[in-house]
């Protein structure tokens, strides 16, 4: 009897392991941190600083000049593995997928280095999350600071500061690929 209640125990773990397996292969989207609201506000993730980097830009601004002496800030973007996994294998972005844009000011390498920047003090972080049940349009943008310290969470812009320059300018799916040697590479690849 034992033996029986064992052999069931067994079977059902490894019936409900490879539905697990089963679940993953079709979903690659499994195990992907999902964005977290609290009162209508987005919880900044924990960790983005980990996920698959996809570029960076120098001196990228949205006025005439910002730079405060040698090129300008530092913007590096992040999205989920499992996200950019996602855009790499179907060509579109998962519903949930975050992309985490770092600013930093740019300071001089100094060291043994006699030219360039590297990226100096933290100036913000700000988030995309798409998320069509949740925004019109399917995409909302946050700020959540950084110079003060950061704030644990965020408000989404109104849709007329960010979305409708997206919507207009993005090269995908209200993201802007072609800014991002990754995904610009990944699509490149997915041409036939």
């Amino acid at each position: 009897m034992r033996i029986t209640r064992a052999l069931v125990a067994f079977a059902a773990i490894c019936t409900a392991a490879a539905a697990l397996t089963l679940l993953a292969a079709n979903d690659p989207v499994v195990g992907m941190t999902k964005p977290k609201f609290e009162d209508d506000k987005l919880l900044r993730p924990e960790g983005w600083q980990t996920w698959t980097h996809l570029g960076a830009a120098v001196g990228l601004s949205y006025s005439e000049s910002s730079s405060e002496g040698g090129p300008g800030s530092f913007g590096s973007v992040y999205l989920q593995p499992e996200a950019y996994a996602q855009y790499v294998n179907t060509g579109a972005f998962p519903e949930g997928a975050m992309f985490a844009l770092e600013i930093r000011k740019s300071h001089p390498a100094g060291s043994i280095a006699k030219d360039g920047y590297t990226g100096g003090d933290f100036i913000a972080l700000e988030l995309s999350v798409k998320d069509s049940k949740r925004f019109e349009g399917g995409w909302a943008y946050f700020d959540y600071g950084g110079r003060d310290g950061f704030k644990d969470s965020a408000e989404p812009f109104p849709q007329e500061r960010c979305f409708q320059c997206h919507a207009e300018n993005a090269g995908d799916d209200n993201v802007f690929v072609q800014y991002y040697s990754r995904l610009r590479e990944a699509r490149e690849a997915a041409k036939p």
